[in-house]
């Protein structure tokens, strides 16, 4: 789950759908629609996602070590995956 900048919580589900909405709603917004993890990425390789609250892009992170940057549907719409590491 997170939220964006307009508060709007989003949770994605392991069944390949996402909603949007608020803390005690979670499909106020907008109720379950698919998703797509990146190219080549199924659904069991996401490790976490996020929202950035400057552009709202979600970054999806890989247990590959790979992060890839989209929307809420298409988590590489922005970005196809590329290498992060840790700290």
């Amino acid at each position: 789950m997170s939220i964006a900048a307009d508060d709007h919580v989003y949770a994605w589900y392991t069944d390949g759908t996402v909603s949007a909405g608020t803390s005690t709603n979670l499909e106020e917004y907008r109720a379950p629609y698919p998703y797509t993890a990146a190219a080549g990425k199924t659904l069991d390789d996401i490790v976490d996602l996020g929202i950035a609250c400057s552009n709202d892009y979600v970054s999806a992170w890989y247990v590959d070590e790979t992060v890839s940057i989209g929307t809420s549907w298409d988590l590489d719409e922005r970005q196809e995956p590329y290498p992060y590491s840790l700290p």
